[in-house]
C-alpha cells in the first residue's frame, strides 16, 4: 500500500477575534477530512476553540493599520511560521493578513496561495486612505494564485475595479464565508435553550417599556457605513406616519458620531433600545419581527443568514455582498443604498403585513438550510481546496 502524504494547510487572518469567531467550524471539517491545519493570527483570548477543532496555532503580531517597520517584522515572522508549517495550500483572509501572508508565502514558494475576499474595505473609503487600502487589496489579489470571493456581487466588483481578473476569481455555490449553524439559530417556536429564552424575555420587557408595535432589529458594528443613520431616519418617518414600531440596535461602537446620533435619537423620544455587542445574538433575533441591515458595503453578511435561520424577513440594501444575502420579494426586501425613504417604505410594508413577514421568514429559513448551512459551506471549501491541491500536485505548482 502506498502512503498518501497528509495535505497541509495554513489559514492566516489578522485578528484573534476573526480566528475565534469564524474558523473553528471550517478547521474541524478540514481536519476531519484529512488535512493538517495550521491557523496563524495575532495573539489574544478566545483561541481555545480553534485548537479544540484540531488546528496547530501559530501567533504572529500583525497591526491592522499600515506600519512599515511593524509590517516588515510581521512578514519575517510569517515567513518563519510558513516554513515551519510547510503548507501545500495557504489561505489568507482580511486585508492586512492577506498582504503580509501572500508576500511571505510567495517568498517560501508555497504551491497554492488563495486569498479570501470577505469584503472590499476600500469601497466606502475616500482620499489617501482609500488609495493605500485599494493598493493592498490589489497587490494581494495579484500575488495570489486564486481569489475566493464570498459573494457573486463582490466578484463582479473585483473585476470592475481591476483588482483581479475574471479568470482568477472563484465563488463557491451561493456564496458565504462561514455558513450558519442551523441547529443553533432556530425560529422562535423551536428555541428550547433556557438561557436564550430567559434573555429574550428580559429583552421583551425592556422593549415593552418603549411602547408597542413590531420590533425592527439591527445587529452589527455601530458605524456609519452600516447605514444606521438611514435606519434611524426611516423609523422617524414611520412614526410620523402613525406606524407603531420599535427599534433594537446591538453592536460594538466604532464610530463616535454614530454613537452620539443614536443617543440623540433616544433623547428625542424615539423608541430605541441600544445594546452593547452581544456574545450570543440569538436572544436578539428571538425578539425581532423584522431584521434590517441597511449597509453600504459587505462581503457576504453572515448576520442576514443568522436572522434568516431564525425565520426572520430581512430588509437590506443593494450594496455589494448585502444584495446576495436576501432573495428580494421572497425572503425579504432590497432597497437602494443610503435611501432612507425607500428603507422606510420596505420596513413599513413588512411591519403592516404580518402574513407577509411569516411567508418571507419561512422561505428564508428554507433557503439557509439548503444553501448556507455550515456543513454545506465547509464541504464546498474543502472540495475547492482539495481540487487546487490535486492540480498543483500533478503540475508541480498552481
Amino acid at each position: 500500500m502506498n502512503d498518501v502524504p497528509t495535505p497541509r494547510l495554513a489559514l492566516v487572518v489578522t485578528s484573534h477575534l476573526t480566528a475565534a469567531a469564524f474558523l473553528p467550524g471550517l478547521v474541524g471539517h478540514l481536519v476531519g477530512s484529512g488535512w493538517r491545519v495550521g491557523v496563524v493570527c495575532a495573539p489574544g483570548p478566545g483561541l481555545g476553540a480553534v485548537e479544540a477543532a484540531g488546528a496547530e496555532l501559530h501567533l504572529v503580531e500583525m497591526a491592522r493599520e499600515p506600519d512599515l517597520w511593524s509590517d516588515l517584522r510581521s512578514v519575517r515572522a510569517l515567513s518563519g511560521v510558513i516554513a515551519a508549517i510547510a503548507p501545500d495550500v495557504l489561505v489568507s483572509a482580511t486585508p492586512k493578513a492577506g498582504l503580509l501572508a501572500t508576500l511571505a508565502a510567495r517568498r517560501r514558494r508555497v504551491p497554492v496561495v488563495v486569498h479570501c475576499m470577505w469584503g472590499l474595505r476600500s469601497e466606502t473609503l475616500t482620499g489617501l486612505r482609500r488609495a493605500y487600502v485599494l493598493a493592498f487589496e490589489t497587490i494581494t489579489a495579484r500575488l495570489s494564485h486564486r481569489v475566493l470571493a464570498n459573494s457573486h456581487s463582490l466578484g463582479r466588483v473585483l473585476v470592475r475595479t481591476r483588482i483581479a481578473g475574471a479568470g482568477d476569481i472563484d465563488v463557491l455555490g451561493a456564496g458565504s464565508s462561514h455558513g450558519v449553524d442551523v441547529d443553533r439559530y432556530v425560529p422562535v417556536a423551536q428555541e428550547c435553550d433556557a438561557g436564550v429564552l430567559a434573555q429574550a424575555r428580559s429583552l421583551r420587557q425592556e422593549l415593552d417599556r418603549l411602547g408597542d408595535g413590531p420590533v425592527i432589529g439591527f445587529v452589527g458594528r455601530l458605524t456609519r457605513d452600516k447605514g444606521l443613520h438611514e435606519l434611524v431616519d426611516a423609523v422617524r418617518m414611520l412614526r410620523s406616519r402613525g406606524t407603531a414600531c420599535r427599534l433594537l440596535v446591538a453592536g460594538l461602537g466604532e464610530d463616535a458620531g454614530t454613537g452620539r446620533m443614536l443617543e440623540d435619537a433616544v433623547a428625542e423620544g424615539l423608541p430605541l433600545l441600544i445594546l452593547d455587542n452581544q456574545h450570543d445574538p440569538r436572544p436578539l433575533y428571538q425578539v425581532m419581527d423584522v431584521h434590517c441591515l441597511p449597509t453600504w458595503r459587505e462581503g457576504f453578511p453572515n448576520v442576514c443568514l443568522e436572522a434568516s435561520a431564525c425565520a426572520l424577513p430581512t430588509v437590506t440594501t443593494d450594496a455589494t455582498g448585502a444584495v446576495d444575502s436576501v432573495l428580494d420579494g421572497r425572503t425579504g426586501l432590497v432597497v437602494p443604498v443610503r435611501d432612507a425613504v425607500a428603507l422606510a417604505g420596505a420596513l413599513g410594508e413588512l411591519i403592516l403585513d404580518g402574513a407577509q413577514r411569516a411567508r418571507f421568514g419561512a422561505a428564508a429559513r428554507e433557503w439557509v438550510e439548503s444553501d448556507f448551512a455550515a456543513p454545506v459551506v465547509h464541504k464546498a471549501h474543502h472540495q475547492y481546496l482539495a481540487e487546487l491541491h490535486r492540480r498543483a500536485s500533478h503540475t508541480g505548482g498552481a
